[in-house]
């Protein structure tokens, strides 16, 4: 776009001009007039000086303009504050977006690293060893890799009497029963609501809870020696508590962010119901369906591999032998419902008095075995005495059953023996107990550790 021209540099060239033409009117009209012509000369030279010096200002003017033109581009409004530099885009949103956007302190990176630990621990935990004592191991590990915690405790909860059962035997320290379970577990685990110390959402009811608990610990008047924790989490199943998970100790800023422990708590519900089913389909898959407990091949694959583990890290452990004398004389008289009946209710029996890491199987119709781990043969004696007592208790609900049957018991010790030949010994004691008309038999068949029949 061109400039426009201003008002003085227009005057100044036309006087330029104008001299210039008076001074050759001059020297046209002297003729021979020296000094007028010389006068005339003069004059043109002032004039063509003044057209010169006009055409180096607006010269001058024009680069002047130009500078100032680009200056008013840079800043069209120079009164007006310059906006400020762009900001990245974490600096610019609200700071509860800005921790997910940059992940600084948000609880994406912690499920991320629950989630890949737990995959990692399901495809290369030991098939053969129980899914739950491994499951409460591995929780221990990953929330106080992930969140520092400490103290951790888990349990099933046992139906109908809602009483927390250890998933670890091995690490049941907290003294719970049904004597002294703590009223704000039994809230916990009654209502299906998480406990968190210090939470917002707490009522006076569960900070009383709370409060009662720590009290009877500082008096010495509690009747568990588990401390109160600081987070509870029942795991819910169609409507019902299934599991709870106590931690006992959390860092202040994890116990105060309450939305990070809503989703750890959500993940680890997802882990614990995944166990669950995967335990029930592994149960479904080798369990003898009359009986509920192992059929014969699983167990003796099963038994295999954890008596060469025992010798090898030089753990006791016994073989125990059951035989339930008169359930095939149901067969030969037709009454098959109340043999169905008889050796599920036998199979529970057995079932309820041993731990969860031990293995049990119904060997053939009438005949059950179960490898108790970590005992040697004098606590395997006890444990003998218990199953034969809720076995019988079991079929006392059928007077007639208990009248026709008779359960015996034959158990040894089966460090350095493998599987078949720790059964084989166990059955010849079977048979020597009902030559001696003995209910338990135990150690080498001539060794008969219980009295006479009634």
């Amino acid at each position: 776009m061109t400039r426009p021209i201003r008002l003085s540099e227009y005057l100044l060239s036309a006087a330029g001009v104008a001299l210039a033409l008076l001074g050759m009117l001059t020297i046209e009209l002297a003729r021979g007039a020296l000094g007028i012509k010389a006068l005339g000369v003069l004059v043109v030279l002032t004039g063509i000086t003044i057209i010169l010096r006009g055409l180096i200002w607006h010269d001058t003017s024009k680069r002047s303009d130009v500078a100032g033109a680009a200056t008013k581009s840079d800043n069209p409004h120079p009164a007006e504050p310059s906006p400020p530099t762009k900001e990245p885009l974490v600096a610019r949103v609200p700071q509860r977006s800005a921790r997910f956007l940059d992940q600084s302190d948000c609880p994406a990176p912690l499920l991320g690293q629950l989630g890949a630990s737990f995959l990692e621990w399901m495809d290369h935990r030991d098939t053969e060893e129980n899914l739950w004592p491994a499951f409460d191991r591995w929780l221990r590990d990953a929330l106080g890799n992930c969140l520092q915690a400490g103290r951790i405790r888990s349990f099933r909860i046992i139906e109908p009497s809602g009483l927390p059962v250890s998933l670890n035997d091995e690490i049941d320290d907290t003294g719970l029963n049904q004597d002294t379970i703590p009223a704000l577990i039994s809230h916990v685990i009654s209502t299906g609501r998480r406990y968190i110390r210090t939470a917002s959402g707490n009522g006076e009811l569960i900070e009383g809870l709370a409060e009662q608990w720590s009290r009877s610990m500082r008096d010495g008047t509690s009747l568990t020696i588990m401390p109160p924790p600081v987070f509870l989490l029942p795991v819910r199943s169609d409507n019902t508590t299934i599991g709870l998970l106590s931690v006992g100790e959390l860092p202040a800023h994890h116990l105060r962010d309450e939305s990070m422990l809503k989703a750890v708590s959500d993940m680890v519900e997802l882990f614990w119901r995944h166990i669950q089913l995967t335990r029930d389909l592994e149960t479904a898959v080798r369990i003898d369906k009359a009986s509920g407990l192992l059929s014969r091949y699983d167990l003796q694959e099963r038994a295999e591999h954890i008596l060469k583990r025992a010798a090898d890290d030089g753990e006791p452990i016994v073989v125990v032998a059951i035989s339930i004398e008169g359930l095939r004389r149901l067969d030969d008289q037709g009454c098959w419902e109340d043999r169905d009946w008889a050796i599920r209710q036998i199979g529970l029996a057995i079932r309820s008095k041993l731990r969860s890491d031990d293995l049990v199987g119904r060997f053939s119709d009438d005949h059950f075995v179960a490898v108790l781990r970590r005992l040697d043969l004098g606590l395997g004696k006890l444990i003998a005495h218990k199953l034969l007592d809720a076995i019988g208790q079991a079929l006392n609900e059928r007077p007639h059953l208990s009248e026709c049957t008779q359960s015996r018991c034959s158990l040894c010790e089966a460090g350095g023996k493998n599987f078949e030949k720790a059964v084989a010994q166990t059955m010849d004691g079977l048979q020597q107990a009902r030559a001696l008309k003995v209910n338990i038999i135990s150690g080498e068949t001539e060794t008969v550790s219980a009295g006479m029949e009634s």
